[in-house]
């Protein structure tokens, strides 16, 4: 098994640089969304050598991050060395990797002209923020009759500052960034807005780098206005994703048809997400692969579809994953869910003393069945396949890693 190198903190100055760029009011240009496009699809190449066949998923423009208070982007990183070469032969064993599941077509009707999506307003950002202006933007929507599935981002840290104010204490978050600079200068950024707050929003915040949580709700439409009547956290801490790929499955999708075949429609979801990093010299994102009933969303499946992660200083370590699923023939009328994960992890040294300025290379690709379970009304899997951002625990979702 390859060991990859320690993350490293940025230390103090990182996060108050940040807060200082905030308070002047100036804009900082993404992290990682420089020089890692060419490094990236490199690498596609490899897994789409195992991949016989692709998802037909429709290019959607990921919608623009609509704007809340106290949020800076963050900054781009420097890598230090060039990218290191990839390797040219392929993850796993060669057998086809597993497509979408279900069939090819929707079983569903398609939504009728008159049921066309309107525009965001003002009633449906409340209701999803929990009626704070500022704490929702919404990502997709699909109409279905005088309901809606919206998928949808909440900022916990601007819903806290809101009802700070509200209370009558407007410079609460003030007086968290006086802190934050009034730390020990040997203090790293990390342990000193772990100090200062047990909320993970609010850690992010001060280090610069705001979150995110993701959800996803079925809204009714009424005279009174718009009401929740189902909604599930998908992920608790994430940003967006820098340039999802669809060569690497992470492109968004959202679809409903009966995928088990009971009659009633499932929910397909493929979310890419980005996670925040400490460090500028990592990079980690990924995209879930979820299914849910229509009703309820009461989760039926989960994996986490793909998933990359770099470090890169004087040395580098890379880590590469894919999750496929498919529907296959199962017993009682119902299909199973056929999964196929494959990942490849590598390793290049440097020259500094630490690093022995060797490389290495480990692929593995595993294959399981899920079994659909008529009473639970979801697919068992045997095995956790694709666990690298969430797992499945007593039905419920695992998040992955979310503090900083």
């Amino acid at each position: 098994m390859i060991e990859e190198p320690k993350r490293r903190g940025t230390g103090l100055s990182f996060a108050l640089g940040r807060q200082s760029a905030r308070r002047s009011g100036q804009h900082l240009a993404p992290r990682g969304a420089l020089g890692r496009a060419p490094r990236l699809r490199s690498l596609l190449g490899l897994l789409l050598l195992v991949a016989c066949k692709q998802e037909p998923a429709p290019s959607v423009q990921e919608p623009p991050r609509v704007a809340t208070p106290e949020v800076t982007p963050r900054p781009t990183p420097a890598p230090k060395v060039a990218a290191p070469a990839r390797p040219s032969d392929p993850v796993g064993d060669g057998a086809p990797a597993a497509g979408d599941p279900g069939k090819s077509e929707e079983t569903g009707e398609a939504p009728r002209a008159e049921e066309a999506t309107p525009a965001v307003d003002a009633a449906l950002l409340l209701t999803l923020g929990d009626g704070v202006p500022g704490a929702a933007s919404v990502i997709e929507r699909q109409v279905r009759g005088r309901h809606e599935l919206v998928l949808y981002r909440l900022f916990p840290h601007v819903a806290w500052q809101r009802r700070q104010a509200e209370a009558g204490v407007d410079d609460a978050w003030d007086k968290l960034v006086d802190a934050a600079e009034a730390c020990d200068p040997a203090a790293s950024s990390l342990s000193c807005a772990v100090g200062l707050t047990d909320d993970v929003y609010l850690q992010w915040a001060l280090l610069g780098d705001p979150v995110h949580a993701l959800e996803l709700a079925r809204v009714a439409r009424e005279e009174a206005g718009p009401r929740i009547v189902a909604k599930v956290r998908l992920y608790d801490v994430a940003h967006d994703a820098h340039a999802p790929d669809p060569e690497l499955g992470m492109e968004r999708k959202l679809k409903v048809y009966d995928m088990d075949l009971d009659g009633r429609a499932e929910v397909l979801l493929i979310v890419p997400l980005a996670l925040p990093c400490e460090s500028e010299l990592d990079q980690e994102e990924g995209a879930l692969g979820l299914v849910f009933d229509l009703e309820a969303l009461h989760l039926q499946f989960a994996t986490t579809r793909a998933y990359h992660f770099l470090f890169q200083d004087v040395s580098s370590s890379e880590t590469l994953a894919q999750s496929r699923f498919r529907a296959v023939k199962g017993v009682g009328g119902h299909p199973d869910l056929e999964v196929r994960e494959t990942v490849l992890k590598r390793y290049e040294g440097g020259e500094d003393e630490d690093s022995d300025g060797g490389s290495s290379r480990e692929r593995s690709a595993r294959e399981t069945t899920c079994v659909y379970d008529v009473p639970g009304d979801r697919w068992a899997c045997p095995e956790p396949l694709g666990a690298q951002l969430i797992e499945v625990v007593d039905g419920e979702l695992s998040f992955g890693r979310q503090d900083p």
